[in-house]
Formats: structure tokens, sequence, C-alpha cells
């Protein structure tokens, strides 16, 4: 009997889950999703984490949703990029990786 209380947990869980998620993709329109270098990251990103707080999606489950912050060639160089390396990212991983690509030399170069 515990095991299937556990399990009707678990899907209670995810449900609630999905439905943040949904919410998320829901309220976040393409005005505020960061783009390139011309958007200021950390301001964009500030407005992410407002929305997440405001759906009711953790930090914890930030990596689960942080691409829906991104559009055009920034979430096409993540795709390129994650799929390239195939490591394990993290929060934080993702964030460096977008600000090196858009702030660091190599992109300057690539736009001189």
């Amino acid at each position: 009997m515990p095991s299937i209380i556990i399990l009707q947990l678990n899907i209670y869980k995810v449900r609630l889950y999905i439905r943040e998620i949904t919410n998320l993709r829901k309220i976040y329109t393409k005005e505020i999703k960061y783009s390139s270098s011309r958007d200021s990251f950390d301001y964009k990103f500030k407005i992410f984490l407002d929305y997440c707080k405001l759906v009711s999606i953790l930090k914890d489950n930030l990596i689960n949703v942080i691409l829906t912050m991104f559009k055009g060639y920034t979430l096409e160089y993540f795709y390129t990029y994650k799929f390239r390396t195939k490591g394990y990212f993290t929060i934080n991983t993702i964030i460096n990786i977008i600000k090196a690509n858009y702030k660091g030399p190599k992109h300057k170069i690539n736009n001189l």
C-alpha cells in the first residue's frame, strides 16, 4: 500500500509541475525573451526569475525551464553547443555559456 501512495504523490507533483511550466510559457512573451547581445542578459534573467516565482517554479527546477527565456540565435546557439559538447549542464553553466558567447572576445571578433 505505501508504494501506491508514493506513486500517487509523484503523479500529483508531476501534474502540478506541468501546470507551472504551461503557465510560464503562456505568460512569457517574445518581447521579454533574450535573443542576443543587444539585450542585457542580467536584466532579462531577472525578469525570467520573477516570472518563475510568479508561477511557483522553484529554483531547483530552473534548469528545466531556462530555455523558455531564449529565442532566435540564442536558442539555436545553446542547442548547437549542447549537442556538440554532450555535457551535463547546471543553471550556472548555461548562464556562463550564453554570456561568454554574447559578451566575450569571440563574439566581438565575429561582429567586426
